[in-house]
């Protein structure tokens, strides 16, 4: 679409994401503030979601009693396919930065573009935790795409670790945000953030093993 000039689409979609986000920002803090030391802040967006960007209902568990055990806490769904899928928000900044890669168009880039960089990578930030033997971001609890499926409660005998399509999407990801944030004059503070979040990312998965706790590469 981009190549051939069809930029027509994208602006919606941007905007529509950017209206979502101050319910994606409650979520975070009611969902998951108290799950780390100063507290989990930014946003993510649910893979599959309404247009209102809420779950839906059968996906979260709520048309059957059997399949919302009361166990669960919130933010675990029915559907297994979509509880620990997080790389549709990277995949959306990948877009984001595609739109400006082609139309170099400052004006949104500053509308929408930034805040859900900045509110995606704050979460990325903040929900994940580091490894003590390497200081690394530990992308743990996660499941790759909606493979590698979790059960309740998660541990690390159950659930992957450092899964290959946000470790590749978030190294992908973070360089394009420096150069565009550059471009367009993002504050020293912001860039600096984005910066130290791309050094300690993770190496990207070569093996399926315990001993470096990752997933396979299949690319």
């Amino acid at each position: 679409m981009l190549r051939a000039g069809d930029t027509d689409m994208f602006k919606p979609l941007l905007r529509w994401y950017l209206a979502l986000l101050p319910l994606a920002k409650g979520r975070t803090r009611l969902w998951y503030g108290q799950d780390r030391p100063g507290g989990v802040y930014g946003a993510w967006f649910i893979e599959t979601m309404t247009q209102f960007g809420t779950f839906i209902p059968s996906e979260k568990g709520y048309h059957c009693p059997a399949v919302r055990d009361p166990a669960w806490p919130v933010w675990w769904a029915g559907n297994g396919c979509i509880n620990l899928h997080r790389e549709g928000s990277i995949e959306l900044l990948a877009l984001a930065l595609d739109y400006w890669d082609h139309t170099r168009d400052a004006a949104e880039f500053r509308t929408s573009i930034l805040p859900l960089s900045v509110a995606v990578t704050d979460w990325v930030r903040t929900y994940f935790g580091r490894r003590n033997d390497t200081g690394l971001l530990d992308i743990w609890p996660t499941q790759s795409l909606e493979g590698y499926q979790a059960l309740f409660p998660p541990t690390r005998d159950n659930i992957i670790a450092n899964d290959m399509p946000t470790v590749a999407g978030l190294h992908a990801v973070l360089p394009r945000l420096l150069v565009a944030g550059t471009e367009t004059n993002v504050s020293a503070a912001q860039l600096a953030k984005w910066q130290d979040l791309l050094k300690v990312l993770p190496p990207l998965p070569t093996a399926n093993s315990k001993s470096c706790n990752c997933t396979v590469f299949t690319a």
